[in-house]
């Protein structure tokens, strides 16, 4: 729990750097936002897994839960990457059409 902060400057603002550096025009894309949202859940439930997960700890016990967040939010972030990858795979295909 010491580390929460990291979780979000990580996944979050340094990913989304990186992403406008690498892809600057992905943003244009009709589907950007859907893999905006599924990303940015996921880092919240990576966020909130880690708080639940300190607070157990200070308790003293622990639970399944916790567990729960991790493989949730992990889907998130695998479903917010299967869409960007198409995003990016349809605008290759786009260039490669209006290049022909």
């Amino acid at each position: 729990m010491s580390y929460m902060f990291l979780i979000p400057l990580l996944g979050g603002t340094i990913f989304f750097i990186l992403l406008g550096i690498i892809v600057p025009k992905v943003k244009f894309s009709s589907r950007y936002r859907f893999f905006y949202n599924l990303y940015n859940s996921g880092i919240a439930l990576l966020t909130v897994g880690s708080l639940y997960t300190g607070i157990l700890e200070i308790a003293g016990t622990n639970s399944s839960f916790s567990m729960i967040f991790r493989i949730s939010a992990m889907t998130f972030i695998f479903l917010a990457l299967l869409v960007f990858v198409s995003i990016i795979i349809t605008r290759f295909a786009k260039l490669q059409q209006h290049l022909s």
